[in-house]
């Protein structure tokens, strides 16, 4: 929908694009250098009037390098990393799905256990009459869970062999959980994808290959600030921070869009 729309009003997508670098020069940006395919050596430019940037702050500091806002340059120094998310991609025979139920599922094993982990997972299925996402007479399913991104890592760079059976744990508790809420429905599995914080870092970019927002401690405060700031995502690249002609994003997420009762405030604002 979101391609279409782009295309109806005269914009143009870009597929297996990488932005390698946003572009600033005399304090303004002027665009973006882009890749062609994840092995592609060459690269071109692409003048822009304005860049919207997606991404953590992490990664739009790496976009600008030395161009970087200090505001920017402390903000990744000192904010804690959110979350990552482990999660299984299932084909499932529609046979296997109980008749009667929601679409959409959170199991919770312990309630004073953490809310990730395994022991709070998040199960959607695609619909019935939905033929985009599945063949006829099979289920699209996934299960996830969030996770802590940086112990991926760090497991995976110390000893990959532990990596390995810790996925294949997490696999199994992500399954048990999910026939909490549908009974019956692991033997009608015929495909089956599961994917740490490593494998969306890998497709997306994201630093970490974290998901969401930032993690909350208060409903009263949907984003935290870094210690001794405000929050500025990507806010920190305005004119008030040096940098001109570009849109102006600040966001807050209570919990990923996947959850129930997600809070999202944007807010996106044009610089004059």
């Amino acid at each position: 929908v979101l391609a279409r729309r782009l295309q109806e009003t005269g914009g143009e997508l870009r597929l297996r694009q990488r932005v390698t670098r946003i572009v600033v020069q005399d304090g303004r940006v002027r665009g973006v250098r882009v890749r062609s395919g994840r092995r592609g050596r060459s690269e071109h430019f692409l003048e822009a009037d304005f860049v919207v940037a997606n991404v953590t702050p992490w990664n739009l500091a790496a976009l600008l390098g030395a161009a970087a806002p200090a505001g920017l340059r402390r903000e990744v120094l000192a904010r804690e990393p959110g979350w990552g998310a482990f999660v299984l991609h299932l084909g499932v025979e529609d046979s296997a799905v109980p008749e009667a139920g929601a679409d959409h599922h959170q199991v919770i094993e312990n309630l004073a256990g953490p809310l990730g982990e395994g022991n709070s997972l998040f199960v959607s299925l695609s619909p019935r009459w939905d033929a985009g996402r599945a063949p006829a007479g099979q289920r699209a399913v996934t299960v996830s869970t969030h996770t802590n991104a940086m112990d991926w890592k760090t497991l995976y760079q110390t000893s990959p062999a532990t990596y390995e059976a810790r996925k294949a744990e997490y696999v199994e508790r992500l399954l048990t959980g999910m026939e909490r809420a549908l009974p019956g429905i692991r033997r009608g599995i015929r495909l089956q994808l599961a994917g740490t914080p490593l494998t969306w870092h890998y497709y997306t970019g994201r630093h970490l290959g974290l998901v969401g927002g930032f993690p909350v401690t208060s409903l009263l405060r949907p984003a935290e600030s870094p210690p001794g700031g405000r929050l500025h995502l990507p806010r920190s690249v305005d004119r008030r921070r040096g940098i001109r002609r570009d849109a102006r994003c600040r966001r807050r997420l209570a919990s990923p869009a996947a959850g129930p009762g997600p809070v999202c405030l944007t807010e996106v604002e044009r610089n004059k």
